[in-house]
């Protein structure tokens, strides 16, 4: 009978200790809007993420889930639509450097991720891209041009592999 009301204890402890976790990193989106990121209705986060340069550049619509160590850089306007995922360790990239100059410096340009798009784990969007509609970044890809809806994209740089039923 110990056992049974020692285990009990410990799976209730369990679950406020992850209620506590998940309050936690929803005080990220707290901290976001305070700077100035328009965050929409039920964004789910699911461990730390980054967001670096200005956070007012930040556009997160609703039913968006964010894991554990995503990464957005903000130089120029990062803008996700409705139900996106984005999966562990997703980088979102607005700037890179320009090396066709002599003289090497900071280019940026916007990203946007539409509607119902999933960021598979380790994935990378580099900027000037748009995500199109009901695609699928696959993981470990790196995205440098546009991807068309309803497809699915993979490989360095990301190539179409397949087309989504609509």
């Amino acid at each position: 009978m110990l056992k049974n009301l020692i285990k009990l204890i410990g799976i209730t402890m369990f679950k406020y200790y992850e209620k506590l976790i998940y309050l936690i990193y929803r005080l990220q989106l707290l901290k976001l809007k305070f700077f100035g990121a328009k965050i929409g209705n039920n964004i789910k986060v699911y461990g730390k993420f980054k967001v670096v340069e200005h956070p007012k550049r930040l556009i997160i619509e609703d039913n968006v889930t964010i894991n554990e160590g995503v990464f957005i850089n903000c130089r120029d306007i990062v803008h996700i639509k409705n139900n996106v995922r984005l999966s562990a360790k997703s980088n979102i990239i607005t700037a890179s450097l320009d090396t066709k100059k002599d003289k090497k410096y900071h280019i940026k340009n916007k990203i946007i991720i539409e509607e119902n798009v999933w960021i598979a784990i380790n994935s990378t969007i580099l900027q000037g891209v748009t995500i199109g509609k009901n695609s699928i970044v696959a993981a470990h890809s790196l995205v440098t041009k546009n991807i068309e809806p309803n497809s699915i994209y993979a490989g360095i740089p990301a190539k179409k592999i397949a087309t989504l039923d609509k």
